[in-house]
Parts: C-alpha cells; structure tokens; sequence
C-alpha cells in the first residue's frame, strides 16, 4: 500500500479518495477526509476533523486539541475497538446500530482501533 505524510503549520488540508498509511498534521487548521480506506493519523492542535465514507484498516485517529471531530464510519461497529473521549463537550453517535451520550466512551473488542479524541469540542460518530 501506499504512505501519505501531509505537514503545514498553518491551513487546511483536504484528503481524498485514498487509500494506505495517511499521517496528518496540522497546528492551526481543519481537516476534511473524503472516503479514505486504510490506517489514518490525523491530529490538528486547533481546528476540526472531519471525515466522511472513511474504512478503517487497522486504526483511524482523529483527534484535536480544540474544535470538533466528526466520523462517518464505514466499518460495522462490531469490528472495532471505540475510544471516544472529549473534556469539554459531548459524544454523539447517529448511527443506527450503535447509540451513545456523554463525554468519554470505550466500547468493543473489535481489530479496528478508532479513536476520537478532542479537548474542547464535540465528537461525533456516524
């Protein structure tokens, strides 16, 4: 498979229709990724994450320090490990297998590792 590193201190970046190793990083900046299949890293220090048709292979990180993160998953629920967490804001999921509320959730023992993670802001799971 492939490998995809994307670095900027400053900006957005927008990843789509891809597929391997994808490691993002930004300091100021969203994200927006658009039906990636394979292991995904990415982490913004401010600024929100989404990601839409996303299949995790192995684990999909999405995290920041403030701003939202919003995954439309694939993958079925059983599959995965969840470890959704935000200190200041809530955990939503609108999926209909699979329903949630609060501020920090683990669930499941599946291969896929999908971590959502934010300090100040909204996790969102579809």
């Amino acid at each position: 498979g492939s490998s995809i590193q994307l670095n900027t201190s400053y900006g957005d970046l927008s990843v789509n229709n891809c597929g391997g190793a994808m490691r993002l990083k930004s300091d100021y900046g969203d994200f927006e990724l658009t039906e990636l299949i394979g292991e995904i890293d990415a982490n913004t220090n401010y600024g929100d994450v989404k990601g839409e048709r996303i299949t995790a292979k192995d684990h999909c990180i999405l995290s920041t320090d403030f701003g939202n993160v919003d995954l439309h998953l694939l993958n079925p629920i059983q599959e995965c490990t969840l470890n959704l967490k935000t200190d200041f804001g809530r955990i939503k999921s609108k999926r209909k297998d699979f329903s949630i509320e609060g501020n920090q959730f683990n669930f499941g023992t599946g291969s896929q590792k999908i971590i959502l993670k934010t300090d100040m802001g909204d996790v969102i799971l579809r």
